[in-house]
């Protein structure tokens, strides 16, 4: 399960919308992503984009690079993301 694959009309807690923040930023890969592609792909306006990345980056989730005003995510970010996932798998409902 893909977490940006998830419609965006449907209520997200937090972990889940820190899960598509980190998700965008490690598609982005080496040459990191700014704010506004961030926004589109997670699906939220400047102010809660804004509000969440300063706590992924207080969490060393993401860095932050201000000379080229690019987010990227961090080994901690990714082990994030692979265990967000991991949980979510199991957490699927059974058919």
């Amino acid at each position: 399960m893909d977490i940006l694959d998830q419609t965006a009309k449907r209520y997200r807690d937090t972990t889940e919308i820190y899960a598509a923040l980190l998700e965008s930023a490690a598609r982005a890969n080496a040459t990191g992503i700014g704010i506004t592609r961030l926004m589109y792909t997670s699906f939220l306006s400047y102010g809660p984009t804004f509000l969440h990345l300063e706590i992924l980056w207080r969490q060393r989730l993401l860095d932050y690079d201000d000379s080229v005003k690019l987010y990227k995510i961090t080994p901690k970010g990714r082990q994030f993301l692979e265990l967000y996932n991991k949980m979510a798998k199991m957490l699927e409902p059974v058919s």
